[in-house]
């Protein structure tokens, strides 16, 4: 995915994303106005973090400079945020959402309501590439992932289209991971904190930021354990931790993984509504490509220990328009293991 994303940044740098006049256009168009980034997820939410840290630099690279805010709108898992950005929200560039491809995944498996098609969404950029990790408190006894299938473990869960939920989910119906799921937690924040206060002992899709900001103390001093992660392929941050796509027994298998997990590459995706004019969404996608390396941005977020992958809109949107031409049975069988 980093490879498709240089070869298009390079190419559009190459033969210039707009002309001069529609530039013109573009920035007369921003001048004075506000652009909003709608968060799918509580105030506290990791995706707030990175849109509001995005909001700080991205304006300074938007033609004629706009005011860029941050709003959360949580629910469903993102999908109440998908739905506005998609269906309600201006369609004139001055609307950009950021919710999980994993929300936007049960449209492909039918399992929530949606008004959108997630292909025509305007992938203006990702911001990392997050692994998600099952964490579990120590005092349960659980070390690791084996354990889980042998001992039963309180695990937190958010609403039904929820990577947090749909983690436990799949972990519990395709590997047989003794999992009781408390669902209902606005989002995953909300399940660290019910950790904190003991009404939950584990959770899954967890990212390495949360690991390394939020939890980082009760991960060195070992009173929660990282006991599995879904990326394919081994994190430098996790040492020992196996992947899920370790207990795949076929390349079938891999594949219903791939809808399963494979999507959270796409970490902190920001979309356009469809229907943006092509030179503004075109002038949106080099912004965020520009605010991704502006050394302001690059030195925010190492001091606040966020992690940075950038991908261009382009990238964004040929992964998605692959997962979602994923093969029936495939399908079938990855909505069968988060079916709630």
């Amino acid at each position: 995915m980093r490879t498709l994303a240089r070869t298009i940044i390079a190419a559009a740098i190459a033969l210039g994303l707009t002309s001069p006049a529609a530039g013109d256009a573009v920035a007369d168009f921003y001048k004075g106005r506000t652009v909003s980034i709608i968060v799918g997820y509580p105030p506290a939410s990791g995706y707030t973090i990175y849109a509001q840290l995005l909001a700080k630099y991205l304006a300074d690279h938007i033609p004629g400079r706009p005011n860029v805010v941050v709003q959360n709108m949580p629910g469903a898992g993102g999908i109440k945020a998908a739905n506005y950005v998609y269906t309600v929200a201006p369609k004139d560039g001055t609307a950009l959402g950021t919710f999980s491809v994993g929300a936007l995944i049960d449209e492909l498996f039918g399992t929530s309501t949606t008004s959108f098609d997630t292909g025509k969404f305007g992938w203006v950029g990702n911001m990392d590439e997050s692994v998600g990790t099952c964490v579990v408190k120590a005092a349960t006894g659980v070390r690791k992932f084996e354990d889980l299938l042998e001992k039963e473990v309180l695990f937190g869960g958010t609403g039904p289209a929820g990577g947090v939920t749909q983690a436990a989910l799949a972990l519990t119906r395709l590997y047989g991971a003794r999992i009781k799921l408390i669902k209902g937690y606005p989002g995953a924040q909300d399940v660290v904190v019910a950790m904190d206060r003991g009404e939950v002992h584990g959770v899954c899709g967890i990212s390495i930021a949360v690991l390394k900001s939020r939890l980082a103390h009760q991960i060195k001093s070992g009173e929660l354990v990282p006991i599995i992660q879904d990326s394919a392929k081994p994190h430098p941050e996790l040492p020992g931790v196996p992947s899920v796509y370790d207990f795949a027994k076929s390349d079938d298998e891999r594949q219903v993984l791939d809808l399963l997990f494979g999507w959270r590459v796409l970490g902190r995706p920001i979309a356009a509504p469809p229907g943006v004019p092509a030179e503004r969404l075109a002038a949106l996608r080099k912004a965020f490509i520009d605010a991704m390396h502006d050394k302001r941005f690059v030195a925010d977020a190492a001091k606040a220990q966020l992690d940075i992958a950038p991908a261009s809109g382009e990238a964004v949107a040929s992964l998605v328009a692959r997962l979602f031409s994923q093969s029936k049975d495939t399908v079938k069988r990855a909505a069968d293991a988060v079916r709630n």
